[in-house]
């Protein structure tokens, strides 16, 4: 579970408000998952956006503001650590594809916004332009996943759709009935 763009901050107000204000638990929902943290920067800049910082949490390489699981291309004025020129702009395994690929495992992203947005793409996807959504899809389209639960169908082009539905994929748009009744392997 990523929770983009939360701070320890955020989660210690959170914590206090629900208990104190509100007269809640202790305890917030997540605790029980919350296992850990992650100390992540772009490539290029000490603070960086979602797009490059859960990008390095997939495939264990910093990568540029605004790449999407991609080598970042050099920016000798910025760098914090040395970039290799021969590889800028090339895709970068994550974890996910590793899985799915090595250990044939399911894989899939479960998203509160659209699916194609920098995190959620990050886990598998590839591209040097976080806003570039169509192209995103596309790659996530061809990318084999076995669950996608998100907002973004419209940035589905008719041939993804089709290339979806020739591996049994079933999408399902604002659709609840249908969404709990889906039994396929693929949604």
């Amino acid at each position: 579970m990523i929770p983009d763009g939360t701070s320890l901050p955020v989660v210690s107000l959170t914590r206090w408000y629900q208990w104190y204000i509100l007269g809640g638990e202790e305890k917030l929902a997540m605790d029980p998952y919350f296992c850990g943290l992650v100390k992540i920067h772009s490539s290029n800049a000490p603070i960086g956006d979602s797009a490059p910082t859960t990008s390095t949490y997939m495939t264990g390489y910093y990568s540029m503001t605004g790449f999407v699981s991609t080598y970042p291309k050099s920016d000798p004025e910025n760098d914090i650590y040395p970039t290799d020129s021969l590889r800028q702009y090339q895709p970068l395994a994550t974890l996910a594809e590793a899985a799915k690929i090595i250990q044939n495992k399911s894989i899939g992203v479960v998203a509160t916004c659209f699916f194609p947005h920098a995190t959620p793409a990050d886990v598998t996807a590839h591209n040097f332009n976080r806003n570039d959504y169509v192209a995103l899809a596309r790659v996530m389209a061809h990318n084999n996943l076995d669950v996608v639960i998100s907002g973004g169908t419209n940035y589905l082009r008719d041939i993804e759709r089709r290339e979806l539905e020739s591996t049994g994929t079933q999408i399902i748009t604002d659709d609840i009935t249908a969404f709990r009744e889906a039994d396929g392997n693929k949604l």
